[in-house]
């Protein structure tokens, strides 16, 4: 109360707090005497506050709170499951359409299998990786780099095909990143930027996996170089860029702040 022609008002729950002895207690209750509404605030405060008093509110134990916190982290953990096991599904769609689309196949028993195990090593590495998914990116251009570099001969073309390998590559990182963004922005809950990354270069991978098998320059060490490895690297920036404009639409569409995990 800074004078005595002012009401108490939001002092007036500080005040019945106070000892009795305090001064500005007796000074407010002082100044009551004189003022109506005053007088009917502390009495009503006063009333509150004994009956706050009263109720015994227990306080929640430790166990409680790690109950509680343990399914919060199994909710965000059953929701990063189904993303990534929608990013998988996703996976196998692109490796499927590549091989269905595709003008020509490549009949190398050799080539199958190594395009196989590129698929089968990109999967396994998003399922096993999938609580982790900021290392996923860099680990597929990783695994992209080492497949070329074991696979790839130095002779031959580097043009030829190169435009429309890396067009194939980038579409098929499109998808699950697409795919991912439709689950967020349904959900309202926004994910890490590495997730989108993860995303992109799994589809990019599988699309590299799948250009093994059916261009005829797979085998060729520039054009695997400036075609298929450079379609995943691409894909790690369209992973950034999927993520931030995912995050500017959240915040465009939804009131509440979305839920991250």
């Amino acid at each position: 109360m800074n004078g005595p022609s002012q009401h108490l008002d939001d002092a007036i729950w500080d005040i019945v707090r106070l000892s009795r002895t305090d001064p500005e207690r007796i000074a407010a209750y002082e100044h009551a005497t004189n003022c109506e509404p005053c007088r009917v605030q502390l009495r009503e405060a006063e009333e509150l506050h004994a009956l706050l008093d009263r109720v015994d509110i227990p306080l929640l134990s430790v166990l409680a709170l790690e109950q509680a916190k343990k399914a919060v982290l199994a909710r965000v953990a059953k929701e990063a499951t189904s993303v990534a096991n929608l990013s998988l599904v996703c996976g196998v769609v692109v490796f499927s359409l590549i091989l269905f689309t595709a003008r020509h196949v490549l009949r190398d028993p050799q080539l199958w299998l190594q395009g196989l195990g590129l698929f089968f090593a990109a999967m396994m590495l998003f399922a096993f990786a999938k609580n982790h998914l900021q290392w996923v990116g860099i680990s597929n251009l990783a695994l992209s780099m080492v497949f070329v570099a074991m696979t790839a001969h130095p002779a031959g073309p580097s043009v030829n095909h190169a435009f429309s390998c890396m067009m194939t590559e980038l579409l098929a990182a499109v998808f699950p990143m697409v795919v991912m963004i439709g689950f967020v922005v349904r959900r309202h809950q926004n994910l890490p930027q590495s997730s989108f990354i993860a995303a992109a270069t799994l589809g990019a991978v599988v699309g590299q996996a799948g250009l093994h098998v059916t261009c005829p320059l797979s085998l060729m060490h520039a054009h695997a170089w400036h075609s298929h490895v450079m379609g995943v690297a691409i894909a790690t920036m369209i992973g950034s860029i999927g993520a931030s404009t995912t995050k500017y639409w959240l915040k465009l569409t939804v009131k509440s702040p979305p839920i991250s995990f």
